[in-house]
């Protein structure tokens, strides 16, 4: 018998659009009060030994988008610097009621300001901290992640832990995933666990669909997704 194979990036369209569409009523206004929050970050640049910069408006914006959508109670993020990635989750958990909402972020190169905004004990911050160490204590104080977000080197010790931080439904996001950068490594050391085997790929958002949705350019995020997250539906 023959299989029926689909292609990648149409079903990598269907799912970006299942999530960002819904949103388009309103995506203007999100876009405008998100913005605005962020934007109150960027005085803490000069306080940063490096600045390494942010992540682009686009791929911030969508990263809160998903986080609506899929209502984690625990995020673990790779990479704070500033803390916008950190805040548009945030904000997205709690818009979207999820209940007591937590996020756990490191970062090797900077230290943890977002104690200073709104958030107080929701964002656990792990300033100096490699992604390794901060894996450590959360496996070690039994963390599990909803949602693992990305912005950083995975290296072979870290693989073990984000095994044991993962359940079979985690979603798992990736920043830079474009040519050779380091979120395309990324991809390829998390297929290195067996846990991955049950999730497949979606790409980045096109050009195309975010010409859409009013953005020049295309995504650089990508996602692994369980399979089991995902179910036909007769509309």
């Amino acid at each position: 018998m023959r299989t029926i194979d689909l292609s990648a990036p149409l079903v990598a369209d269907s799912i970006w659009r299942t999530i960002l569409i819904r949103s388009e009523d309103d995506l203007g206004s999100i876009r405008a009060e998100l913005e605005k929050t962020l934007n109150t970050l960027d005085a803490d640049i000069e306080r940063m030994e490096h600045q390494t910069g942010s992540g682009r408006l686009i791929d911030t914006l969508f990263l809160h988008l998903v986080v609506r959508w899929l209502r984690p109670s625990t995020v673990v993020e790779v990479g704070t610097y500033i803390g916008k990635t950190a805040t548009a989750m945030m904000t997205g958990m709690i818009e979207s009621g999820a209940e007591n909402p937590q996020l756990f972020t490191c970062d090797r190169n900077s230290p943890f300001f977002l104690k200073e905004q709104s958030f107080g004990s929701n964002i656990v911050g792990f300033p100096y901290t490699e992604g390794t160490q901060m894996f450590e204590k959360l496996v070690a104080d039994g963390v599990s992640a909803d949602l693992l977000y990305i912005d950083g080197r995975v290296g072979d010790m870290d693989l073990p832990l984000i095994d044991k931080l993962c359940r079979d439904d985690t979603f798992v996001m990736v920043d830079d995933y474009a040519g050779v950068e380091k979120g395309v490594v990324n991809i390829m050391m998390l297929n290195r666990l067996s846990h991955f085997d049950r999730y497949f790929l979606v790409e980045p958002v096109t050009r195309q669909l975010a010409s859409e949705l009013g953005f020049f350019g295309c995504g650089h995020t990508a996602m692994l997704i369980p399979n089991g997250a995902v179910r036909l539906a007769t509309q």
